[in-house]
C-alpha cells in the first residue's frame, strides 16, 4: 500500500483501488483551491493508470462528507473567485466524463461543493446519517457546481424546489432525488471498503458485487418530497419566479400536519434568502434545461465569478460565516418585476482566463 499526504486531502492505492480521503474535519471538509487541484491531478493520473480500476472517495469524519467550497476564502479576496470556481468546475466536468467507477461514501452532510464532488460519479453511497442540500441562497450565491444541470435531472420540479429553498433532504429523499444511488448502514462502510479492496473482480463488476451483498432495500414513498411532488411541480410550473413563489405560499395553506410544517420551514428559509440569488437561481435553471453539463458549467463559471463581487454575496458570507448573526442586509429586488437587464451583469461578465473548458 502506498500513501501520500497533501495537507487536507490524502491519497492511497491498494489492490487496484485509488482512495481519496477528505481530511479537513473542523471545516466539514470545505474544499480549498489546493484540495480541488490536488484531487483533479490525482484523478487524471488514475484515469490513465491501468493498475487503478476503481476510485473511492470518503471523509475522515462521520459528521460530513463535504459541506461545500471554501467560499470564506473568496469573501476575503474576491479576485480568488474565478480561480476557485475554475478548478472546481473543471473537476466537475472531468468527473461527468470519468470512465472508471467513482465511488463516494456520502456519510453525514453533503452540500454545495460536496454534491459537485460526488453527484457525477457512478456510485454514490448513502447512509442513514446523510443529509443533502444546495443552500447557496443563504450566502448570496446560487446552486452552482453544475446545479443548473443536475437539479434539472431530478423528478419533476423538485430540483427547482431544492435550489430555491435550500431544503435539506433526508437520506431517503437524497436517494429519491438522485444525490445517491445505494444505501448502506453507516456501520457497514468499513466492511464495504475492506471487501472492495479485497475483491478479485475488476472495475464496475468489483463495485457491484460488493454492493450486492451489503446494500439495503429502501423506499422514499413516505417522505415529504415524494408525498408532495405533484403539488410542488404544479406550483413551480410558471413562467416567472414571482408567480411560482405566490403559488408556493398558497400551497402552504392547503398542506396540513407535519408536511405543512416542513413546507413552512422551507418557505421561511426561501424568504430569508437573497432575492438576487433567487432570481439568479431561477434564470440559471430555466436556461440550463436540456443543456449538456459542459454548457451549464461554462455559464456557471461566469455567473459565479460575477456573483462574488455583489453586495449580497459579501453580506451572505458575513452573516453566515464571519459574524454569524444571521441578519444579512440584502439588496431589495421585486421578484415579480425584476429589472429587465437583471441578467446582463452576469451574461456580460468577462472572465480573465477565457472559457472554462479550453
Amino acid at each position: 500500500m502506498t500513501q501520500t499526504i497533501e495537507e487536507d486531502i490524502l491519497f492511497s492505492e491498494e489492490n487496484g483501488v485509488g482512495v481519496v480521503v477528505l481530511n479537513r474535519p473542523r471545516a466539514l471538509n470545505a474544499l480549498t483551491h489546493h484540495m480541488i487541484a490536488a484531487l483533479y491531478e490525482r484523478l487524471l493520473e488514475w484515469h490513465d493508470n491501468e493498475a487503478i480500476d476503481v476510485v473511492l472517495i470518503k471523509s475522515s469524519s462521520e459528521r460530513a462528507f463535504c459541506a461545500g467550497g471554501d467560499v470564506r476564502a473568496v469573501w476575503d479576496d474576491a479576485d480568488r473567485g474565478e480561480g476557485l470556481f475554475r478548478v472546481e468546475y473543471r473537476l466537475n466536468n472531468f468527473l461527468a466524463h470519468f470512465r472508471k467507477p467513482y465511488v463516494s461514501l456520502l456519510d453525514g452532510y453533503v452540500m454545495g461543493g460536496g454534491v459537485g464532488t460526488s453527484i457525477y460519479g457512478s456510485h454514490r453511497i448513502v447512509t442513514e446519517r446523510s443529509v443533502f442540500a444546495m443552500p447557496e441562497i443563504a450566502i448570496g450565491l446560487h446552486p452552482d457546481v453544475g446545479g443548473g444541470y443536475f437539479l434539472n435531472q431530478m423528478p419533476g420540479r423538485l430540483g427547482w424546489f431544492l435550489g430555491l429553498t435550500g431544503y435539506r433532504c433526508s437520506y431517503l429523499e437524497g436517494l429519491f432525488c438522485g444525490f445517491g444511488t445505494h444505501l448502506l448502514d453507516a456501520s457497514d462502510l468499513k466492511v464495504f471498503e475492506e471487501r472492495l479492496v479485497a475483491a478479485s473482480d475488476k472495475g464496475f463488476a468489483r463495485v457491484d458485487s460488493v454492493l450486492k451483498s451489503l446494500a439495503r432495500d429502501c423506499s422514499a414513498a413516505d417522505t415529504f418530497l415524494a408525498r408532495n411532488q405533484k403539488v410542488l411541480d404544479q406550483a413551480l410550473d410558471h413562467k416567472t419566479l414571482g408567480e411560482a413563489v405566490d403559488e408556493l405560499l398558497k400551497l402552504q395553506e392547503t398542506v396540513d400536519g407535519q408536511d405543512g410544517e416542513i413546507l413552512g420551514k422551507a418557505l421561511k428559509a426561501m424568504g430569508k434568502g437573497s432575492k438576487r440569488s433567487l432570481l439568479l437561481t431561477w434564470e440559471n435553471l430555466r436556461q440550463s434545461r436540456g443543456q449538456a453539463i459542459g454548457q451549464v458549467l461554462e455559464r456557471e463559471l461566469r455567473i459565479s465569478t460575477a456573483s462574488v463581487y455583489t453586495s449580497d454575496f459579501k453580506e451572505g458570507i458575513r452573516s453566515v460565516l464571519v459574524d454569524k448573526d444571521g441578519n444579512p442586509d440584502w439588496e431589495d429586488l421585486d421578484l415579480h418585476n425584476p429589472p429587465s437587464d437583471f441578467m446582463d451583469y452576469y451574461d456580460n461578465w468577462t472572465l480573465k482566463d477565457g472559457a472554462l473548458l479550453k
